[in-house]
């Protein structure tokens, strides 16, 4: 493994980590798309460099080749790939945004209606907010406030095959499928990745 393309994999590698960091503080959705692009991005250039580099020896190309296989089997990595593409080549947004919200009620007693009082109720761009909530018949009110976010949605590939947000990665259910979970999962991986590529060189 070419120890240049070793560095290159270790620089996007630390460019998609300060990608993610960004996409945690973003401030709104807006912010969110721009900085999902980058971090899209960055991880295809990993896997870019390490195959450029696989090319010095039979024993890298062998390593890169059971890597490009096992991306392509493995959910997660494979709709980043194609999200990747669809980004840079397609029109449609490659997420989406889903609007804050608030849920009040009681499901916890079945066949049951809640009524309540609202003191207080704000929404708007930046935040969502009720206070002074009072049950009127003496059943708890559950409240459940949902902030505004970015979720993966179905990517389109070239072939024009759809691929749905991913539900595993490494033969292990994804708990948390938000972009940022997606994103801190794969670069894990991406850590893995570019070590033993290391070990090659």
């Amino acid at each position: 493994m070419d120890k240049a393309a070793v560095s290159k994999a270790k620089e996007r590698l630390r460019t998609a980590g300060s990608i993610l960091d960004r996409i945690a503080v973003c401030r709104n959705y807006q912010e969110f798309t721009g900085e999902w692009y980058l971090f899209l991005v960055a991880a295809k250039n990993i896997y870019t460099a390490l195959e450029q580099g696989s090319k010095m020896s039979p024993q890298s190309r062998q390593w890169y080749g059971a890597k490009k296989k096992f991306r392509k089997q493995d959910e997660l990595l494979e709709y980043l790939f194609i999200a990747r593409d669809d980004a840079e080549h397609g029109i449609a947004p490659v997420t989406a945004r889903v609007p804050g919200s608030i849920e009040i009620g009681n499901k916890r007693i079945e066949g049951t209606s809640t009524s309540f009082y609202i003191e207080r109720y704000t929404k708007n761009k930046e935040q969502l907010e009720v206070s002074g909530i009072q049950s009127l018949d003496g059943l708890p009110v559950n409240v459940r406030i949902i902030s505004e976010h970015a979720k993966l949605i179905t990517v389109t590939g070239r072939s024009n095959d759809k691929f749905d947000p991913p539900r595993t990665h490494m033969g292990s259910h994804i708990f948390d499928d938000s972009p940022l979970g997606i994103g801190r999962l794969a670069l894990t991986y991406f850590e893995s990745l570019v070590s033993e590529a290391a070990s090659l060189s």
